[in-house]
């Protein structure tokens, strides 16, 4: 099974991940962590995600996409796997689809946008400007909602409706114990 976390950004995804890896021990394959090692690393592939990341822009599909299916195939015939901020748009669903044959439990986590804007600023990362911020949630609502749509389509969609990760992590806890 592929579990997919999908929210704004300081949605908790990152947390609840590693709650759900706690407790089941799935591995987790954050996009968001494979593309900070990659820029970390200053590897030519990092250097073209810093330009987009810096400017709030989603990295583009064919890389992620790419960096994602590798780490899935390391795991995906062993255990379940979490993913933590991929898919982000309508390509990326259907590229994760044709990558893997699994069943998929998609969790939107569903954040109000005041206590998500207070946690990004208050996390501290360079790159979590106002403007910026600001960014992402309108590239969010472009690119990512409509993922939202495809799932609910697919009956797969669960909505986790909370103001903190420990309050979604508790709902999401509850379906997978079932």
């Amino acid at each position: 099974m592929i579990i997919i976390l999908v929210g704004a950004p300081g949605s908790g995804k990152g947390t609840v991940a590693e709650r759900i890896q706690n407790k089941y021990e799935f591995p987790i394959v954050s996009s968001g962590e494979i593309l900070r090692n990659e820029m970390k690393q200053e590897t030519a592939i990092g250097k073209q995600v810093l330009s987009y990341v810096s400017s709030g822009k989603l990295v583009p599909d064919r890389i992620i996409t790419a960096l994602i299916k590798q780490k899935i195939s390391k795991h995906q015939h062993k255990c379940s796997v979490v993913l933590d901020g991929y898919p982000r748009n309508l390509n990326q669903s259907l590229a994760l689809e044709d990558m893997t044959q699994t069943k998929q439990r998609v969790f939107y986590l569903d954040v109000p946008k005041d206590i998500l804007k207070e946690r990004l600023i208050n996390r501290g990362r360079t790159d979590d400007t106002e403007k910026v911020i600001e960014q992402r949630f309108e590239v969010f609502l472009n690119e990512t909602r409509p993922i939202l749509d495809y799932y609910k389509r697919r009956d797969t969609l669960v909505r986790i409706s909370g103001t903190s990760s420990d309050e979604i992590f508790r709902k999401i806890d509850a379906l997978l114990s079932k």
